[in-house]
């Protein structure tokens, strides 16, 4: 699990009481560095990703969605994805 914040660690560990493995990355994802440092600690952990949940809550109006793997997406297309996102979470 990633989050901006440190809130992440409580949930990592509500889900360790239930026994369900998890691992908590705090990391800001508009920032490049960051996000590779995190890709790459999941990728040294697990070997692999197999499931990407963005579940930020966002909603794209005025421009059709692209379905593509998300390995596929390039920077601005990343950049804008998340500028979306930005401003409700902050609220």
């Amino acid at each position: 699990m990633a989050s901006t914040t440190e809130r992440i660690h409580k949930r990592v560990n509500e889900l360790k009481a239930e026994k369900i493995e998890a691992c908590r990355y705090v990391v800001d994802l508009m920032n490049r560095e960051q996000t590779q440092k995190f890709v790459s600690a999941v990728l040294d952990n697990f070997g692999r990703v197999d499931i990407l949940i963005n579940n930020a809550g966002m909603a794209q109006v005025g421009s059709p969605e692209k379905f593509i793997p998300f390995t596929e997406i390039e920077d601005e297309e990343w950049d804008l994805s998340i500028s979306r996102i930005l401003p409700h979470a902050l609220m």
